[in-house]
């Protein structure tokens, strides 16, 4: 009831400003009425004693509230260390990775040209052998890059370079690239692409590694002798593209998880653990990026279909 700023006005400051709102306050006031507690309660009041104050119970009450603060400021010492600690631990994981590109550019740069200089013997066993070392490091590559890149997409640092992008054509390339691996499990690929399905506003490189990513994990979860589909249609102003496998399937409650960073999810019915690593947690902030969305369906023990929606070109 005090002119000017009333003690509802000051605790409604103080309870919405970040560096006073968890101080415990306690209204002491001669008004008693309901409609009073309850503006009380609204301004963000702990507590609510009614004059004449009784000296124990206010000293109860605010002991209480003490206690509780000292709880609150325990555990937010707590998150504050560990945050900080995770900053580190980020820091240094990236500086690590970052360091790996080099060497192993080194390697896959000698890789080349022992290729180009016919250094590697004609025999199938060298030539076997030589193709699993320049895999592995092209693999080992390509989860640096998807770390990097995943850093930069947290913190908000990575450009997109959009352009019209034709979506039948970034899928006949990804498709050659990874001619071997489909070949080596004799699956069929399938695109069904409409012939007026307009252009895609992307970034043409972060959409093939998409497409890479998430096929990647079909090759890899798809029996024998399967088949992985690819389509796509217009959908309100964005394009939706799904690539389906005959793989084990994902159960619905962990089709959140497998988007995490090294999400892993064990198929109940195979046994077998679907552990994804980085690629599609890269997929998913890259889509994102993008303005769009994604997702995985498809019931367990009949494959999987995922999905994203990126732009359409205006």
């Amino acid at each position: 009831m005090m002119p000017g700023l009333s003690g509802f006005d000051v605790c409604r400051q103080l309870k919405s400003q970040p560096e006073t709102q968890f101080i415990p306050v306690v209204l002491v006031t001669a008004l008693a009425d309901r409609e009073s507690r309850v503006t009380g309660i609204e301004v963000g009041a702990d507590d609510f004693i009614n004059k004449p104050v009784d000296p124990n119970e206010l000293r109860a009450r605010a002991k209480s509230l003490l206690r509780s603060k000292g709880l609150y400021d325990e555990l937010q010492r707590s998150y504050e260390e560990l945050r900080r600690l995770e900053m580190m631990r980020e820091a240094l994981t990236q500086m690590i990775v970052h360091d790996l590109r080099t060497p192993l550019g080194a390697i896959m740069g000698y890789l080349e040209l022992m290729t180009m200089k016919g250094y590697v013997s004609k025999e199938e066993a060298a030539q076997r052998c030589f193709r699993v070392i320049s895999r592995s490091g092209q693999t080992l590559i390509d989860m640096i890059t998807a770390m990097l890149d995943l850093a930069r997409l947290e913190a908000d640092e990575m450009r997109l370079d959009l352009s019209e992008v034709d979506l039948g054509q970034v899928v006949s390339d990804v498709e050659m690239g990874m001619g071997s691996l489909l070949e080596n499990k004799k699956l069929t690929f399938e695109a069904d692409l409409p012939g007026d399905l307009p252009s895609l506003r992307a970034d043409r490189e972060m959409l093939r590694r998409i497409l890479v990513n998430i096929l990647g994990n079909a090759i890899t979860f798809s029996p024998e002798t399967g088949r992985i589909a690819v389509a796509a249609h217009l959908e309100s102003g964005k394009i939706r593209i799904a690539v389906r496998d005959e793989g084990p399937g994902i159960p619905a409650e962990y089709r959140e998880r497998i988007f995490e960073k090294f999400g892993q999810v064990e198929n109940c019915l195979s046994g077998k653990k679907y552990s994804t690593g980085l690629g599609l947690a890269f997929c998913k902030m890259a889509v994102e990026a993008h303005g769009g969305q994604i997702g995985a369906e498809g019931e367990e023990g009949k494959g999987s279909t995922f999905w994203f929606t990126l732009p359409a070109a205006q």
